[in-house]
């Protein structure tokens, strides 16, 4: 099975959950450096939460990480598109049993360049 990354906004106002996906097929090993390379965008651009990438690259093992709004997330599927729709909708499940927050998911969007917006652009 191959691996894959998302990066999902917390849209607020909205109470919308909006992924953007990897493109898929990727080993284990480059997933995490994906979102790797995400975080290291972040910390270059915003030096204060270099805590992020800290966090992301001191554990191998690590397959997801919030901070404010935005959770990144390695996950393992046949199918990239199917793979998310799995994880998110059980994200979204976790959010309301745990937080009592019932969003919505907006479509998907990716697959090539993923993540490509600054995850870290929003306020958090």
């Amino acid at each position: 099975m191959a691996w894959n990354y998302m990066q999902i906004e917390l849209i607020a106002n909205e109470m919308r959950l909006d992924p953007m996906i990897g493109p898929g097929g990727l080993t284990r090993d480059q997933a995490h450096w994906a979102v790797e390379s995400k975080l290291q965008q972040i910390v270059r651009e915003r030096p204060s939460v270099a805590k992020l990438l800290a966090e992301w690259t001191a554990d191998e093992t690590k397959n997801t990480l919030s901070f404010g709004r935005t959770t990144w997330v390695i996950y393992e599927a046949d199918d990239p598109v199917e793979g998310a729709a799995d994880w998110i909708e059980e994200y979204a499940r976790t959010l309301e049993r745990t937080g009592g927050l019932k969003v919505s998911i907006a479509p998907q969007r990716g697959k090539k360049g993923a993540g490509s917006e600054d995850p870290g652009s929003s306020e958090q």
